[in-house]
This record gives structure tokens, C-alpha cells and sequence, in this order.
């Protein structure tokens, strides 16, 4: 059961095709639910839905991204911390206030 992912200079290969949004690969992921922690940055990543299935998800390291909406994370019951430094997100409210943001 995988519990914590983390990406380094993301690069995806899908039948030998190279994928140079990360956005296109992330659906892969959606059925990840046993994580509890993942990390991605420095990648472009805009879109959350993909995780919004990640019930067990408690950290969350989004650094450096292109992140403006957050809503999907709003449905995550066991997510505690959200790191979001530079990315544009303008929703942050949608969090309870038990998830720090940092």
C-alpha cells in the first residue's frame, strides 16, 4: 500500500510518448486513496480534481506551482496541512480552519 509519494523533476512517459503537461499525467493518480502524504513542485500543476478521491490524504506539498483553485481539497477529511507558497490560489477559505496553510 503506498502511503507517501514524491516527485523530483517530474517526467512522464506514456507508451513511449513524453508528456510535457504535468496536468495530462496527474488522472493517473486519482486512485491513489491510501496516500497520506504527496509532494509535487516545480511543475505547473493547475489542477486539483485528480485528488479528490485521496481520503486518507493528510499532507500536501504544492510548492511552485500554477495552483489557483482549491476547492477539490475542501472534500479531503483528513488533510492537515497544505503547502501552497507560490502558487496563485484565491480561494484559501474554503479550508477549515483545522488545515494549516502554509
Amino acid at each position: 500500500m503506498l502511503e507517501h509519494l514524491t516527485f523530483e523533476q517530474p517526467y512522464f512517459s506514456i507508451n513511449n510518448t513524453s508528456v510535457t503537461e504535468v496536468d495530462q499525467m496527474m488522472p493517473y493518480f486519482a486512485n491513489m486513496s491510501a496516500l497520506r502524504s504527496f509532494t509535487l513542485q516545480d511543475s505547473n500543476l493547475a489542477s486539483l480534481e485528480f485528488m479528490s478521491n485521496w481520503q486518507a490524504i493528510e499532507e500536501l506539498h504544492l510548492e511552485n506551482n500554477a495552483i489557483s483553485n482549491i476547492e477539490t481539497l475542501s472534500q479531503l477529511p483528513n488533510l492537515q496541512k497544505v503547502y501552497l507558497s507560490g502558487n496563485s490560489v484565491q480561494n484559501r477559505s474554503v479550508l477549515g480552519a483545522d488545515v494549516h496553510v502554509y
